[in-house]
């Protein structure tokens, strides 16, 4: 009867294979060093909603880690299918600032600018951040009277004025008389000024109890509109 031989168990060349395993994690002289965190970007868009001739400034702020220096930076304008884009000049691992103005054109334009940034580091670690900017307009134009009263006596010289104002600009600016005197005194404006005035003298016809109907209306040059209105009594002198 031959005498039992000890059997080989599986379990010292998986003990081996795991502490090879731990050997190749662990790399030759120590710990893999621990990735940067990535810079932080921050975006400001002051004031985000601007109309023709109006300034907006972008403000974007970086953070970087120390030690890990911002290597390229990018601001991205988009406007419906249009893009572009500038390179922004940060440098080093120090916080910084870059800042774009923007001017809204003398014309009505109405867009969403939508602005993206992004950073790198020398690490490889990146951020990003977005911003929108709104042109355009939603307050119509202002219009008052200059003088104001609630009757005029027949044969009497007065004045019929209005003004106007919209930040946007004015295309169109009128005053209109009706009942006892007819008149019509309009002003197009292709320039967009902000305000307007109309203004004329009138002899008050001699027609006691009868009225002068007065109007006066306002477009701005996204056609915007606004109107008032005012009746003078004609009474006897």
């Amino acid at each position: 009867m031959e005498p039992m031989k000890p059997r080989r168990s599986g379990w010292p060349r998986l003990l081996v294979a795991l502490l090879l395993a731990g050997v190749l994690s662990c790399g030759g002289d120590g710990a893999t060093a621990p990735r940067p965190a990535p810079p932080q970007l921050q975006m400001t868009i002051s004031p985000s909603f601007i109309g023709p001739r109006e300034l907006s400034t972008v403000s974007v702020i970086v953070t970087p880690t120390k030690g890990d220096a911002i290597i390229d930076s990018w601001l991205q304008l988009t406007v419906d299918d249009e893009r572009d884009s500038v390179a922004i000049p940060f440098s080093g691992d120090a916080p910084q600032q870059a800042s774009l103005d923007i001017t809204a054109p003398n014309a009505p334009v109405s867009a969403d600018l939508r602005f993206a940034a992004r950073t790198r580091a020398r690490s490889g670690a990146s951020d990003s951040t977005t911003g929108v900017l709104t042109i355009g307009d939603t307050t119509p134009p202002s219009v008052w009277w200059t003088d104001v009263d609630d009757t005029v006596e027949s044969g009497r010289t007065v004045y019929i004025a209005a003004s106007y104002y919209d930040k946007s600009g004015l295309a169109r600016y009128e005053l209109h008389t009706t009942g006892a005197l007819i008149r019509d005194d309009v002003s197009n404006e292709s320039s967009f000024p902000t305000d307007g005035s109309i203004a004329f003298a009138i002899v008050v016809p001699a027609e006691p109890g009868d009225s002068i109907v007065q109007m006066a209306v306002g477009t701005d040059m996204y056609g915007l509109r606004s109107s008032i209105r005012q009746v003078y009594h004609i009474a006897s002198p």
